[in-house]
This record gives structure tokens, sequence and C-alpha cells, in this order.
């Protein structure tokens, strides 16, 4: 799994995506297919699914204070969106595990 690290302020934060900041975001209406029609809403979403792996204690609310500041501070924010909307994509359409797996055995009852 890939992270993108960025500094805002003092702290640095780590962000990536897993099935359950995914399953989170989209609860919230995250929809890769939407971000033509609303994309300032998807774009928020994406941000802030990226801290809820490894930053809990940020929020939606903080997430946005957090995308403002980090542009306010000459960061890349699209840089930031992009690798998160790379992970999300590559996240939900990754193959099936090829590993070899144990079987279950299905008869009739």
């Amino acid at each position: 799994m890939k992270k993108c690290e960025i500094e805002i302020g003092e702290k640095t934060y780590s962000l990536y995506l897993t099935r359950s900041s995914v399953k989170d975001i989209e609860s919230k209406g995250f929809n890769l297919q939407d971000f033509a029609d609303k994309p300032i809403t998807m774009i928020d979403l994406l941000w802030y699914g990226g801290f809820i792996a490894n930053h809990r204690d940020v929020n939606p609310t903080l997430s946005q204070k957090l995308f403002e500041q980090y542009e306010e501070e000459g960061g890349d924010t699209m840089e930031v969106i992009n690798f998160l909307a790379e992970s999300y994509t590559n996240f939900v359409s990754a193959p099936a595990d090829t590993k070899l797996k144990k079987k279950a055995k299905i008869t009739e009852a």
C-alpha cells in the first residue's frame, strides 16, 4: 500500500485509503463517477478519507481546515487528491487475490 506524507503547520500526516476508510467515505456519498458533477464535494470527501486510517482525530470539519491551510502554505492539494483518487481506483478495481486458497466443500443438504 502506498501512502502520501504531507506537512501542515508543524505536523506530518500520512494519508492513504483502507477498505474501512473507503466504506466510510462511500457511506457519506463519495462516488468517483460524480467527480464531474460534484467536484468540490468529491474532493473534500476523498481528502477526508485519506486521514481516516491514520489520523482518527481528524473529522470532516478539521480536514477541510487542513485542506485550506495546506493550500495557504503552498501545498499542492491536487497532487494529494490525484494520489488518493488513484489509490481509490486501484483499491476498488484490484483483481481478486490469486493465491491458492482453501476451498469450501459445497454439497447437497
